[in-house]
């Protein structure tokens, strides 16, 4: 099918056209079809994907009181329970179970319970897009928390630009394990908002600015297109599935902030656990991925490139006024140094021929009776 569908075009076997075609085609000729609803109709429109490893049960209760809070209730909830030993899969059945029995909402019979076995970080991510039934599918972690209109903007985002990513602004805050203080957790810093209120893909392409929960993907993504979290990637795997799939489809974007993302401080890190190397390398490797894929990028960046490369232009030439201003200073300041030793030397030289000079030897008892005359007034007064 690849073969075919490239024959049938003129381009360049080493062109971006032909090496971009056959890559998309081969996705997806390779494609899984996620499982399909009797009716495209009756899928939810969102599919939230909430990995857990069930260490942190009380934040998991935290998350689903939350989606019940939702005003907008058209999704389904996959908790993938990645590895989860039989004590805390017992703990996580016990929170589910509490939850959903004290909650008068429609979160009650969405909830699918998912056993994931093996794998790195994003296995069960993946198996939650083989099983997802929803439009939209989105990632949030068990530790994170999502506010009542998380799902209404996803929702507002899709009808005003269909097929698109779906970007909303995520706020972050620091929290720190408290075992010997209910509920296991306390906040250790103010909500901030440092990522950019707009997708700027060129942006995206420095540093993510969108944490996972934050970003829902069209079905096609998944379904067509064959994109799939990569299992290899010990970090960064939402970062490199984003870009990716903005390039490809396009995002509808909001200033609202819908989310917090929490930041452990101590233990359960995922930075600490994978190590800042580990980080820094996989950086390198996605942007070394990136340099030999062929790039699709939305309108407008044309605009952005040579604004940016305008202000890189200043940048240097700035540096190098700088630089030639700082020259010049060195230069002029070893000039001064130079005529600052120099006169210390002469006046070094006056100085020392004046007190060999006969006249101050001569004139030595006269000096002293002076001070001794000086001192005895001081005394006397």
């Amino acid at each position: 099918m690849t073969d075919d569908l490239l024959a049938r075009t003129s381009f360049a076997a080493d062109g971006p056209m032909h090496r971009l075609l056959r890559r998309l085609a081969e996705r997806a000729t390779a494609a899984v079809p996620l499982p399909a609803a009797p009716d495209p109709a009756d899928r939810p429109f969102l599919s939230v994907l909430t990995r857990t490893q069930g260490r942190r049960p009380e934040t998991l209760r935290e998350l689903l009181l939350c989606l019940a809070a939702q005003t907008c209730d058209d999704f389904e909830l996959l908790v993938l329970c990645h590895d989860v030993p039989a004590d805390r899969a017992a703990a996580l059945d016990e929170v589910l179970a509490e939850v959903l029995a004290e909650l008068d909402s429609p979160l009650r019979g969405k909830v699918r319970r998912v056993d994931v076995a093996g794998g790195g970080r994003s296995r069960p991510l993946n198996v939650g897009i083989e099983q997802a039934r929803g439009r939209y599918l989105v990632a949030v972690d068990d530790d994170d928390l999502v506010l009542a209109h998380w799902a209404a903007e996803f929702r507002r985002l899709a009808d005003e630009a269909p097929g698109a990513v779906l970007r909303a602004v995520v706020a972050e805050q620091d929290v720190v394990e408290t075992p010997d203080v209910a509920p296991g957790h306390t906040a250790a810093s103010a909500i901030r908002t440092p990522y950019a209120e707009r997708f700027d893909i060129l942006g995206h392409l420095v540093s993510n600015q969108t944490p996972n929960l934050g970003a829902a993907f069209p079905r096609e993504c998944f379904d067509l297109l064959g994109l799939r979290y990569d299992e290899m990637l010990p970090v960064f795997e939402d970062w490199d599935l984003l870009v990716e799939a903005a390039l490809l489809c396009g995002v509808a974007s909001t200033p609202e902030v819908t989310a917090v993302y929490r930041r452990w401080q101590h233990q359960g890190s995922s930075l600490l656990e994978a190590g800042e190397e580990s980080w820094r390398a996989t950086e390198r490797d996605l942007a070394a991925r990136m340099d030999a894929r062929e790039l699709l990028l939305p309108p407008g960046t044309f605009s952005a490139l040579r604004w940016y490369k305008a202000e890189q232009l200043e940048y240097a030439a700035e540096h190098e006024r700088m630089a030639g201003a700082r020259d010049a200073a060195e230069v002029e300041l070893s000039r001064v140094t130079d005529l600052l030793a120099q006169t210390q030397q002469q006046m070094a030289d006056v100085i020392r021929s004046y007190e060999e000079s006969t006249s101050w030897r001569l004139t030595a008892p006269v000096r002293r009776a002076t001070d001794t005359a000086r001192r005895l007034r001081g005394g006397a007064s």
